[in-house]
């Protein structure tokens, strides 16, 4: 997964025309948690940015959560949440957010 994922961040990292690219302080991300259970809903709003966004949850080890990057919702135990999130427009701006565990909870 770890390959995958750096050919995806290396193809959207890069791209895009600097104008483009000096509008990305405009991309911003904000989510919201549901807790049912022991199982916890991530749903995550990005904008400001060039649509699409592609949604990237990952564990503390950097290991991609959910192979659908176009999916900005993730639902997982409470012992395998994410601790970041990173969004990529498709003019290749990036805004990564750190989770912390007990507001997940």
């Amino acid at each position: 997964m770890n390959v995958f994922l750096f050919m995806v961040l290396s193809l959207f990292g890069g791209s895009g025309s600097n104008e483009v690219r000096d509008n990305c302080d405009r991309l911003k991300i904000t989510y919201d948690t549901q807790v049912v259970g022991d199982k916890i809903t991530i749903s995550v709003q990005a904008s400001g940015g060039t649509e699409p966004y592609y949604y990237f949850f990952l564990d503390k080890n950097l290991n991609m959560i959910s192979l659908d990057v176009k999916k900005n919702i993730c639902t997982a135990d409470k012992g395998t949440l994410p601790k970041l999130l990173r969004v990529i427009d498709s003019g290749g701006c990036t805004q990564t957010l750190e989770f912390n565990e007990t507001s997940l909870r």
